[in-house]
């Protein structure tokens, strides 16, 4: 009781960790109100510079959950599959990403430009880059890190799906997010064929609650005695 008491409140210190990772890229647009009244390119490098806390934030958060992703892979792998794979596409996050990783390589460019075609002292030159390049070493860092947990995502599918192509496709539907009732129902059936029904159970459970109505009718099949049985034998 008590191990699934701490991995419970492991699981929800990770989904915080993740939520505040994306609510900082939040932040940087908020720093956006900064150069709307003036789109003048002194404005954008001044904005640029004031984004080095942020993206320290950015970094300290994605290298927090490159830790908890391991930990979470050496001691609850086979206990937070279900986790990791209804965790859904990091879609949005990847194009919070590549907005900000080519924003800041453009403004860079500007400064790159300006050395070059001015003669500047050395520590004004460190002066003109160090805050974007900071901002562009934790970006691409961060975007490293997502990549990485899509491949932990897709990797934890091959492991539930065990070599078994129906239950991989279905999986990945539900990683998507498309056709969510539909893949829980298919998967539902896949268990249930195979007798396993306390997995069959599980995802009908969560295709019913998604409005699948087969899947409600199913649930019902699945209060019979005989499998009632098998479920208390599967607790022992």
């Amino acid at each position: 009781m008590g191990g699934k008491r701490f991995l419970r409140i492991f699981l929800l210190a990770y989904s915080l960790v993740c939520a505040l990772w994306g609510v900082s890229f939040f932040l940087l647009f908020s720093r956006l109100d900064r150069i709307i009244d003036n789109s003048s390119f002194h404005r954008f490098r001044y904005f640029l510079h004031q984004l080095p806390p942020i993206s320290l934030i950015i970094l300290a958060l994605c290298i927090t959950i490159y830790l908890l992703e391991r930990i979470r892979i050496l001691f609850f792998e086979k206990e937070t599959r279900d986790f990791v794979i209804n965790k859904k596409d990091h879609r949005f996050l990847k194009i919070l990403h590549y907005f900000f990783i080519i924003f800041t390589l453009l403004l860079l460019s500007f400064d790159i430009y300006d050395i070059l075609t001015s003669k500047l002292a050395w520590h004004t030159i460190f002066n003109m880059i160090d805050s974007p390049s900071m901002i562009l070493l934790s970006l691409i860092i961060s975007f490293l890190v997502l990549r990485w947990l899509e491949n932990q995502s897709i990797r934890a599918i091959h492991n539930e799906a065990a070599g078994n192509s129906d239950i991989f496709r279905n999986l990945m539907l539900v990683r998507k997010g498309q056709d969510i009732a539909r893949a829980y129902f298919n998967l539902g059936n896949i268990y249930f064929e195979n007798k396993n029904f306390p997995k069959a159970l599980q995802y009908f459970k969560k295709a019913c609650k998604f409005g699948n109505k087969d899947a409600c009718d199913k649930l019902k099949d699945l209060s019979c005695e005989e499998i009632k049985r098998d479920l208390r034998k599967e607790n022992i």
